[in-house]
């Protein structure tokens, strides 16, 4: 990879990162406005996958600068110290974010083919656990990266590729390809699930409001993980391959590991935006100054449900009190 590469690359990082801040951004204060956006756990794994997409965006911002103001057309050297505690929020979130995309088509698959075994999970402990999972992973990725990767200068190579060690190399790039193909195994059923579920589909008043209700929930699910899948999930399949052969693709493409999880943080804000009308309803009341309807926390929680409910209610007799006439007579 020329030089020049190097730069332009660097460019489009920074410009990622801004769209991601701002992006992400709106979508945070859009959940902090509407308590309902976040009441189911599909609703949780969001909010948790958009808040560390803002926060690795603005964590890396040292990193990225430094790569792009140490840029040289002729001779790049740079502080083997700085790169790699630097770059340690993209280790962690590379981790998380794979995490998190499991979690949320192990989720969907539940909802649609299991919805009794998934009504009885409580969504607070499953997103929680699920985000505390992807930290301890990322943990352990950090104390396996400082313990094998030692603090070495490597001449024209802007990229933390190329400051870590070739053992630590290859068991980041198997462990993130094997959880990149758990993460294609479980969306390819998923899809095949709807599928099935919209052929199968009739024109009955019990399957319109179930369909109805999957809906919602599973046009934003399907859409956050094709979107990880393209741009996190291959990406990270195709690194651990090439890295079991023995090609460096740091060296040759410079740092596209943290191009992919920008681009990723990008699209899913949009994607969110664009396939959920609750969250339409929501932005176009904060752009206009408008207060949020009550009416729109049961819209959204039913977009999250597994099925239609049926609440029966027992006839009760009101007894009325004797009137002081007929006291009287």
């Amino acid at each position: 990879m020329t030089k020049l590469s190097f730069l332009i690359v660097d460019i489009i990082i920074n410009t990622l990162q801004l769209s991601v801040i701002v992006c992400n951004g709106f979508i945070l204060i859009l959940f902090a406005r509407q308590k309902s956006l976040r009441q189911s756990s599909c609703g949780k794994l969001v909010l948790f996958l958009t808040t560390t997409d803002f926060l690795h965006a603005v964590t890396t911002l040292p990193y990225t600068i430094y790569l792009t103001s140490n840029w040289n057309p002729t001779y790049i050297n740079l502080s083997p110290y700085y790169i790699l505690i630097s770059s340690t929020p993209l280790v962690i979130q590379l981790k998380i974010n794979l995490t998190i995309t499991i979690a949320i088509a192990v989720e969907r698959t539940l909802a649609l083919s299991f919805p009794v075994t998934f009504r009885k999970l409580s969504s607070r402990p499953y997103a929680a656990w699920c985000l505390f999972l992807g930290i301890l992973l990322a943990m352990l990725d950090l104390i396996v990266e400082f313990s094998l990767s030692p603090f070495k200068s490597v001449p024209n190579c802007a990229a933390i590729g190329c400051f870590i060690s070739d053992s630590f190399r290859n068991y980041w790039g198997i462990s993130n390809m094997l959880m990149g193909i758990v993460v294609i195994v479980l969306i390819s059923s998923m899809l095949v699930k709807l599928r099935g579920l919209h052929q199968n589909s009739q024109p009955h008043d019990s399957v319109k409001v179930k369909g109805n209700r999957f809906k919602q929930a599973n046009r934003s699910s399907a859409g956050i993980l094709l979107i990880s899948l393209m741009f996190v999930t291959l990406p990270s399949v195709g690194a651990g391959v090439v890295e079991i052969i023995g090609f460096s693709l740091f060296t040759t493409f410079g740092p596209f590991y943290i191009v992919g999880l920008l681009s990723s943080g990008v699209c899913n804000s949009v994607v969110y935006l664009i396939l959920n009308k609750e969250v339409q309803a929501v932005a176009k009341n904060f752009v206009t100054g408008r207060k949020v309807s009550t009416t729109m926390a049961v819209s959204t929680f039913k977009a999250f449900s597994t099925g239609p409910r049926t609440i029966t209610r027992e006839p009760h007799h009101v007894q009325q009190k004797p009137s002081t006439l007929a006291k009287i007579t």
